[in-house]
């Protein structure tokens, strides 16, 4: 695959290594599939280092902000996987995470699923949990973080309290 004129197949051998290290993890985790009923997810969008190819064929590495979901199992917090939908739509991450557990015991035992109370996560038509009840032909128990629903609340009552901030406010001590 690599030749004098196409040099972009090349990888390091350390990170052939990791890759092996990862599968051999992920093969251990996948037989914590069992003891599984619950996922939670969420995402977090981070800036991610790629390669950008110009029309002169030279190869540059730009920074892009990508979101990236995490999903974790419970009981005991078991890491499942990861993963970087195409667009945010909810019926795309549905369809990541059913993907990611197709084909395990998980997607036969899954009865309870946990993320923020966004509206691509809850939507009643177009939601993530939502399209992942559909592609599993099952209604599923919804988990949303309290922290999430009760974030916006809070804060206007504290901007009503207190005011607006405008930054850090040092307190003097005498």
């Amino acid at each position: 695959m690599v030749t004098d004129d196409d040099k972009t197949c090349v990888i390091d051998h350390s990170k052939l290594q990791k890759e092996r290290c990862w599968q051999k993890i992920q093969k251990e985790e996948q037989q914590n599939f069992r003891f599984i009923n619950a996922i939670y997810f969420d995402s977090n969008k981070d800036a991610t280092e790629i390669v950008v190819q110009d029309p002169n064929d030279k190869h540059y590495r730009s920074v892009e902000l990508e979101e990236h979901y995490t999903v974790v199992g419970e009981p005991a917090s078991f890491y499942l996987t990861h993963f970087s939908p195409e667009d945010g739509k909810g019926r795309t991450i549905a369809q990541n995470l059913s993907d990611s557990i197709r084909g395990t015991e998980l997607e036969d035992r899954l009865a309870i699923v946990g993320t923020d109370g966004t509206a691509c996560m809850t939507g009643k038509y177009n939601g993530c949990i939502r399209h992942l009840e559909e592609l599993l032909h099952r209604p599923l128990q919804w988990i949303l973080s309290l922290l999430h629903v009760s974030e916006l609340p809070l804060r206007h009552v504290f901007a009503t309290l207190n005011g607006s901030t405008s930054g850090p406010i040092h307190l003097q001590v005498l």
